[in-house]
């Protein structure tokens, strides 16, 4: 139960960000996403400033060494494609990749971790290739939705992963690998592998003199990036510990019903006609995948 409350939390906080991101038009968004990773190390920093010396412990292990790097680049892809998709007002494109996303993860747990799906959900997962095959035939190649759909889908399956090796640490007791299984300890690695990429974009906005053209007003609401950032993802990490990659599939939906109807109704973006057909048909599979099994939750894996 705990599980599915963190995956709660963590996608409908994600689902209503593109209000605060929205904010940020006309301001370059190679600047945002530097400064979205910095402040987000500085946070996470401060945060565990009481156990840095055991965090620091944490990267003795190859696993955790290994699965931050992997994971921080997925997330990074991730959130540079997603931060160019609200500062340019495609909120709906966004919106289409986020809820790809979800049965992607769904698809790689049954395909790599061997969770089993009810027919439902298999043929959900195959109406979601028909919509992107008749969305890239009218309109070419949703890059974008596919970017982002990819990269979190990745980026969850990767987290699960490690928290199974964790899991099997703990039940054979390798006791000195331990330090590693806080979640947060991992997130905030994620952002230091991410600060030599922030730090040489902003050298080089500065060095190219490309204008920044944010207000006042834009640079007090960015210092709020790190919060909005790490508290979610957080949250979700704790989830992905507890939760299948099917179940955390599941849940992920709330995030991009959300996105879309503000996308739609409060930015008034356009919806053309193909892209709505194609919008149908992964409602359709959303619905069906959310056909109950008899498993909704389980015990870490």
């Amino acid at each position: 139960m705990k599980g599915i409350i963190y995956a709660s939390i963590a996608n409908s906080i994600w689902g209503i960000l593109p209000l605060y991101w929205a904010q940020f038009q006309g301001v370059s968004f190679k600047f945002i996403l530097a400064s979205r990773m910095i402040l987000s190390f500085i946070l996470g920093v401060f945060i565990i400033r009481k156990k840095l010396p055991v965090w620091i412990q944490c990267f003795k292990n190859k696993d955790f060494l290994k699965y931050t790097i992997f994971c921080s680049v997925m997330i990074m892809l991730n959130w540079a494609s997603y931060i160019y998709a609200m500062v340019n007002q495609k909120i709906i494109e966004s919106s289409l990749g986020y809820f790809i996303q979800p049965l992607l993860v769904i698809l790689m747990g049954m395909i790599f971790l061997k969770e089993p799906l009810n027919r439902f959900q298999n043929i959900a997962v195959f109406i979601v290739f028909l919509s992107l095959g008749m969305v890239t035939y009218f309109e070419g190649l949703p890059l974008l939705s596919i970017v982002l759909a990819s990269t979190f889908a990745m980026y969850s399956y990767l987290k699960k992963i490690y928290y199974r090796k964790i899991d099997q640490n703990k039940d054979s007791k390798n006791l000195e690998e331990l330090p590693h299984f806080d979640t947060f300890y991992f997130v905030v690695a994620e952002s230091l592998w991410m600060l030599p990429f922030a730090i040489g974009v902003l050298i080089w906005l500065g060095t190219t003199q490309e204008p920044i053209q944010a207000s006042y007003m834009q640079l007090t609401l960015l210092l709020f990036s790190g919060a909005v950032t790490l508290f979610p993802i957080g949250v979700f990490a704790k989830a992905t510990q507890l939760l299948s990659l099917s179940s955390l599939g599941f849940l992920q939906f709330i995030g991009p019903i959300s996105q879309f109807v503000i996308g739609y109704f409060v930015f008034k973006e356009p919806l053309i006609a193909h892209n709505l057909y194609g919008f149908i048909l992964i409602w359709i599979a959303v619905i069906l995948s959310l056909i109950p099994s008899k498993k909704m939750a389980k015990k870490p894996a």
